[in-house]
Parts: C-alpha cells; sequence; structure tokens
C-alpha cells in the first residue's frame, strides 16, 4: 500500500467530493476513483458509500482516515530526521532567533555548543517572532529560539529559560512619572517604548498590561532591545 493511496483518501474525505479532491491533487477524477475503488477492494471494505448527491465516508473509513494520517505523520517525520541528519553531516545548522535572543541569551549558549562541536558550522536567520515561525513551519531553520506560547500544533517546543519582566523608568523622574510602585496600573498613563509588531515580546506586554484593564500608550517602536 502507497503513502499516495493514504493522500489520496485522506483528500477525498475532506473534500468530501472526489472531482475537488482531484483537482487538489492534479490528477485525473476517473484515475483517482479508480485507485480508491481498487483499494477498497484490495482492503474488503467501502470507505465511501457513493450517492447521486455526492459521497459520504463509512465508519470503516473514518477509521482508515485516522490511521492514514498517523502513519503520514510517522512519514513526515521520517523525512525530517533523515534530512536533519543529512545536515548533520554537512557541519551546517541554522537557528532562527530574534534580535534579543540573538543578542542575549545566544552567546553562552554558543560558546559551549562551538566547545563541544567544533566541526559543526552555525549560521543565524534573525527576524521577528512572527516571520521566524513561518521560516521554521517551511524547514528555512533546523529550530529556533522564541517566547512562548507558540500556538502552531505543527511544531514541538521544549521550555529552557523563564525570566522575570521588569518596567524600566526613567532615573531623573519626569513630570509624568508616578512614585515608584508594584502595580502595573499605576503606570497606565505613561509613554510606553515596546518592540514592533510580530515580537512576542511586545504581544506579552500588551496582553499583560490588558490583564490590568488598560491599553498602553505607545510612544516608540523599535525592533532592537538596545
Amino acid at each position: 500500500m502507497e503513502i499516495r493511496l493514504f493522500q489520496y483518501v485522506i483528500e477525498v474525505y475532506k473534500m468530501k467530493s472526489f472531482t475537488k479532491a482531484a483537482a487538489n491533487l492534479h490528477i485525473a477524477q476517473p484515475s483517482l476513483s479508480k485507485q480508491i475503488s481498487k483499494l477498497e477492494d484490495e482492503l474488503g471494505i467501502l470507505l465511501f458509500n457513493r450517492y447521486s448527491t455526492g459521497i459520504e465516508i463509512t465508519e470503516k473509513g473514518k477509521l482508515f482516515v485516522v490511521r492514514a494520517q498517523a502513519i503520514l505523520r510517522m512519514h513526515d517525520n521520517l523525512q525530517k530526521e533523515l534530512e536533519d541528519s543529512k545536515n548533520i553531516k554537512e557541519n551546517s545548522i541554522t537557528i532562527g532567533v530574534t534580535p534579543i535572543t540573538g543578542g542575549h541569551v545566544l552567546p553562552p549558549l554558543l560558546k559551549q555548543f562551538m566547545h563541544q562541536y567544533q566541526t559543526v558550522k552555525v549560521k543565524f536567520l534573525e527576524d521577528s517572532s512572527e516571520n521566524i515561525l513561518k521560516l521554521l513551519v517551511n524547514a528555512k531553520v533546523d529550530f529556533a529560539l522564541l517566547s512562548l506560547p507558540i500556538k502552531d500544533e505543527r511544531l514541538k517546543y521544549e521550555p529552557f529559560l523563564t525570566e522575570a519582566l521588569y518596567l524600566a523608568v526613567p532615573k531623573n523622574s519626569p513630570n509624568w512619572l508616578p512614585p515608584l510602585s508594584n502595580r502595573l496600573t499605576d503606570y497606565e498613563n505613561c509613554p510606553f517604548i515596546l518592540l514592533k509588531s510580530g515580537f512576542d515580546f511586545r504581544s506579552k506586554v500588551l496582553s499583560l498590561c490588558a490583564n490590568h484593564q488598560f491599553q498602553p500608550a505607545v510612544a516608540y517602536e523599535t525592533s532592537s532591545s538596545l
């Protein structure tokens, strides 16, 4: 049973149509129908009920789809592992980072890594969290160092560092700055300096302010933590 047959059945199930599935798969509809019918004969079960008004997956067909999706994930993971192995043999690894991570978190880790793996060439792609995620999903980087949460279900992650978040204020207090306080709401009328849109750190700050019932007035946006 070939991998493509699993893909064919899943696509028909998703589109609820042989015609639409065939168009997405770039094959002729009669060929798709014939190959799935042949698969049904081989299995001795009916995957889809055919009606004049359309198709409907059977209970056994649903079970087949669940198992087929698991097999395809295993197949994709195997391909990725083999590709990763190839990259290691080529002594090259590409890491996606944001400017903050690249400038503050990575240097001591990189020093330790290079000491342990002296023949591995490390490359960096620095961008916003949003763009790094896209690079990661499209396998343009081997892995990335990003802030949580990561909501894309196609990705796996492992937390490795937790840091406190501090509010920095001018040393010489201007007129608009309230007395120092541990309450974030006391600073809701102050101008904020934040990272530009697309950075997780900005999202965290906005979410934290929203939890305290206010939206900060952003006076300046930057792509650097310096």
